[in-house]
């Protein structure tokens, strides 16, 4: 559908110019512009002076169809008076029509919010405000309505000095674009959603991201983070804000004492988090230096330089330079430059076992069940309440409404986590484990080396280079000339001379 301006009609008035009285004394002659919404008087005299009253120039007005409301009654009086005078009045207007108006513009009105700059603080049930969860933007879904193209309103009639009616002009269409992840319902010129993540508009395009680039460091300024896609903070990340996202997390700077959740990798340049912070990822994690973190990672843990009092649990591999008090759980195998200490907290490694019970699936699978229900209540509720706001001007409906469309965005991203991580539990227990650890250059007395079905601490220390596997028959472990951790026990068990 286009908004093109309907142009005005030409009035049928003739002749533009004519005379319209002659005598001896004088030649009387009117004048039209072309669109016919004024008329002039032109009148070249042929002696001195001429007396014509304004009742005969008025009822000569009348005889060719001019309105008399249009008339204008003063200028037509001087018109004649000047006449009179002896002066040549020239070219005077003696009557004007009505021009058409043009309609109000087209506008797009988007209900949802773009701006990283809008605070949208929650109350809780006690009345208290987290400034930390500013929620600036909304987080949007395959199929969500986010706003309405308005067309441009049609303007006023004009009329022509005869009385003829002049066509309204259409107000000027708005120029919008559907972007990626968006098109128009050209039924009822909704816009609507393609996929999931944060809408940008530049004032013409509107589009969907599924990146959220911070530039500056997170913290009140910018609040906790939700996001149904990749997040990409260039600062660092304070104590107290929390991170989630659907895709992935990429901090270029250092993250402190924090929650970060992803349904994808997370890359960090360093996390110190008191004991107290966490990651959760369902794909790999790339650090170079942790310190007090706690984490679940459904992939590789790749530590650049140390790792110091923290709980890693991995389905993947865990790789550091230095590792340093906590517990490391690595069910594909830990690579080590140095495991322990001569003094200080001891380091528990286990390898080969999985984190994963199944109390946790259990637990998982509810958890996923109760989500999917409340997504699609939600969204029943959702339909019916935006029917009402149809009919209705009443706030409440309102607030109701955006409440359960930000209760939708949270139920959305915890929906895509859970079932990454039920599809990742089940791609677990099909791979295979690797009861394996490898020394670069030293395993320090006091550390514990857990392989499932044995456990012991070590009482001396063992030089690297050297690869630390259980015995086949599960009782104690032996070391190896030093192999890659793609290298699984089971394979070099089968080898003869290591039987």
């Amino acid at each position: 559908m286009t908004f093109d301006h309907i142009p005005p009609q030409p009035v049928p008035l003739g002749e533009l110019q004519k005379t319209v009285a002659e005598t001896s004394e004088y030649s009387l002659s009117i004048e039209f512009i072309p669109d016919g919404t004024k008329c002039f008087l032109n009148c070249k005299l042929r002696v001195s002076r001429v007396d014509l009253e304004p009742a005969q120039v008025l009822s000569l007005l009348d005889s060719i169809g001019i309105v008399r409301e249009f008339i204008e009654s003063d200028k037509l009086d001087q018109f004649c008076l000047s006449l009179a005078k002896g002066a040549n009045p020239g070219r005077v207007q003696v009557a004007a029509g009505m021009l058409p108006t043009r309609g109000t513009d087209g506008w797009v009105e988007i209900t949802v919010s773009t701006s990283e700059d809008a605070s949208n603080y929650v109350i809780d049930e006690r009345g208290r405000i987290d400034f930390r969860s500013r929620r600036a933007f909304t987080n949007v879904i395959p199929g969500q309505s986010v706003g309405t193209i308005h067309p441009p309103g049609i303007g006023k009639a004009g009329m022509t000095v005869t009385g003829q009616e002049i066509p309204p002009l259409l107000g000027h269409r708005f120029k919008f674009r559907a972007g990626p992840g968006v098109r128009i319902d050209e039924g009822n010129m909704r816009i609507m959603v393609e996929a999931a993540g944060r809408l940008l508009f530049d004032g013409t395009t509107l589009s969907v991201t599924d990146e959220f680039v911070v530039s500056r460091d997170v913290n009140y300024g910018v609040g906790h983070i939700e996001f149904a896609g990749f997040v990409h903070v260039r600062g660092d990340v304070l104590d107290g804000f929390n991170i989630k996202a659907t895709k992935g997390i990429q901090v270029d700077g250092v993250v402190g004492s924090c929650k970060l959740v992803a349904g994808g990798d997370i890359t960090l340049n360093s996390m110190f988090g008191k004991g107290v912070g966490i990651i959760k990822s369902t794909g790999n994690l790339t650090v170079k230096i942790l310190s007090g973190v706690n984490v679940e990672c459904q992939g590789n843990v790749a530590i650049g330089k140390e790792v110091r009092d923290s709980l890693i649990k991995s389905l993947g591999t865990v790789t550091a330079d230095t590792i340093c008090g906590g517990e490391y759980m690595a069910r594909m195998g830990l690579a080590a430059k140095t495991i322990g200490a001569k003094c200080g907290k001891p380091s528990r490694i286990s390898t080969g076992t999985s984190f994963f019970s199944e109390e946790r699936l259990h637990e998982l699978q509810r958890e996923f069940r109760s989500v999917t229900a409340a997504v699609q209540r939600t969204k029943e509720s959702i339909e019916a309440l935006s029917r009402q706001m149809e009919k209705t001007t009443v706030e409440s409906v309102g607030i109701r409404l955006k409440t359960q469309k930000r209760e939708l965005e949270e139920l959305f991203m915890a929906h895509e986590i859970l079932e990454e991580e039920l599809r990742l539990y089940q791609l677990e227990t099909e791979l295979p484990a690797n009861p394996k650890i490898n020394i670069l250059s030293m395993l320090h007395e006091g550390v514990i080396i857990d392989f499932g079905e044995m456990e012991k601490k070590i009482v001396d220390d063992i030089a690297g280079p050297t690869s630390i596997i259980k015995y086949s028959s599960g009782e104690g472990f032996r070391k190896m000339p030093l192999s890659p951790l793609k290298v699984l026990v089971e394979t070099m068990m089968a080898k003869p001379e290591n039987r």
